[in-house]
């Protein structure tokens, strides 16, 4: 299955949290059609102030140009980056990935995270929901739509792997990230996810009605994106 269709499962809401494509959830997201390069990063923060209630106490304003040093693990069949100054720092005993640091690095190691943990099944998803949304109806719309899609969840799933992003937006309080991911034959797709500065960490902000997290998109190429991936 491509990751286009993927993105149409209900899964990739509350995974959409991100660029969720294979979890299964119930409720369908809004696809993008275009596949061109989207538009320049808006309403880019000059600096990053130090928040003493993130537990990655870092202050680094830059914007990444390039693909972040990381350490890749495999969790659940997906590859995913970590990094002593961009996070997780942290995983609670759900073992969803947290703590990430206060900059736009840490933003895009957060999005990428999200994303690959919730696709990885309804179980995850659930956790992420409930550890990874930010709060308010949003989260309980994801938390409700995850909750019964654990309940019956999809017998297939399709392995994706993380394969590039780029930063649409950044201030001290909100980001949005899109992500690109492929399958195991090559095909590309992409989601965008927004987050939020909450309680120290990044939070991903759900559809208060739906619990969409992320507007996905079918991919012709890696073009306008900064490729990263596990090598």
């Amino acid at each position: 299955m491509s990751p286009a269709a993927e993105f149409r499962k209900p899964s990739w809401i509350l995974s959409a949290l991100l660029v969720g494509l294979l979890i299964v959830l119930a409720i369908v997201i809004s696809i993008v059609t275009a596949s061109t390069p989207g538009p320049a990063p808006q309403g880019l923060s000059s600096s990053a102030s130090t928040d003493q209630t993130a537990c990655l106490d870092v202050v680094d304003a830059s914007m990444p140009a390039a693909a972040p040093p990381a350490d890749w693990s495999v969790v659940d069949g997906i590859a995913l980056p970590s990094s002593p100054t961009a996070g997780p720092g942290a995983a609670d005993a759900g073992h969803v990935r947290t703590c990430f640091a206060h900059t736009p690095t840490g933003s895009v190691f957060a999005a990428v995270n999200y994303i690959g943990q919730a696709s990885s099944g309804p179980v995850a998803a659930l956790a992420i929901a409930r550890e990874a949304v930010a709060e308010g109806l949003g989260q309980e719309a994801a938390v409700d739509a995850a909750s019964r899609a654990s309940e019956s969840p999809d017998a297939a799933r399709t392995v994706i792997q993380i394969a590039g992003f780029r930063i649409l937006e950044f201030s001290d309080n909100r980001a949005r990230i899109e992500v690109a991911v492929s399958t195991s034959t090559g095909e590309l797709a992409s989601g965008i996810v927004t987050l939020r500065w909450e309680r120290g960490d990044w939070k991903l902000v759900a559809d208060p009605v739906s619990g969409e997290i992320a507007v996905a998109s079918p991919l012709q190429s890696l073009g306008g994106f900064i490729p990263w991936g596990a090598r």
